[in-house]
């Protein structure tokens, strides 16, 4: 297991010597220690190729060429059920579950998780299966208290026709600063509001 420890805000040093104590604690209770590397690699050279970007083909496409994601914040506890449900969609829309990936990373200090699910796809016929998955997981996610923290598409109106209030104020800044809706396309549109009948409509 790899794992980066930082400070940041008020008392950054006393951060990181807390959260260094804390793991330590946890690393002797379970009877393991902890080494600055392993092998011909260490934390720095670690760090470094996982915050460069991949040369040549990405790697989600290197399956079947394309994909399309779904992803949202939620709580670990719940990630089981999201997993279940999306499971259950995409056998009913006959596409191999073994061919999905799923991507669960806690975020906040694990009081909130990512979860995304990746539908690689390569052929017209398996392109239309995914849109279909797609639409129909956003909305059953959103049914499920799934928070599409990055709102664009269809999630726009899912997340946002949650709380009419705050919406209602995004639209009213937007018209101020981006009157001629130049920015932002496809979450915030002016000519949009959501509605129920919204979720139907889909997106990629």
């Amino acid at each position: 297991m790899f794992v980066g420890i930082w400070g940041r805000g008020f008392l950054p040093q006393k951060r990181f010597e807390s959260q260094k104590t804390s793991i330590m604690d946890i690393i002797r209770d379970q009877g393991q220690t902890m080494e600055k590397g392993v092998h011909k690699y260490d934390g720095k050279s670690l760090a470094a190729r996982m915050t460069t970007p991949c040369e040549g083909e990405y790697w989600k496409e290197m399956i079947k060429g394309s994909f399309s994601d779904i992803f949202f914040v939620t709580t670990l506890g719940k990630v089981p059920e999201f997993i279940v449900e999306m499971n259950s969609i995409v056998k009913k829309n006959d596409y191999d579950a073994n061919e999905m990936g799923i991507y669960i990373q806690p975020q906040n200090c694990g009081t909130s998780v990512h979860l995304e699910f990746t539908l690689p796809y390569g052929t017209d016929k398996e392109k239309a299966v995914v849109e279909k998955i797609y639409r129909e997981a956003s909305v059953a996610m959103a049914d499920m208290g799934a928070y599409y923290s990055r709102p664009y598409g269809i999630w726009s109106n899912l997340q946002l026709s949650k709380d009419s209030v705050s919406y209602d104020v995004l639209m009213r800044l937007k018209g101020i600063f981006d009157p001629d809706d130049v920015l932002n396309r496809g979450k915030l549109t002016l000519t949009d509001k959501p509605s129920s009948s919204d979720s139907e409509k889909g997106g990629m």
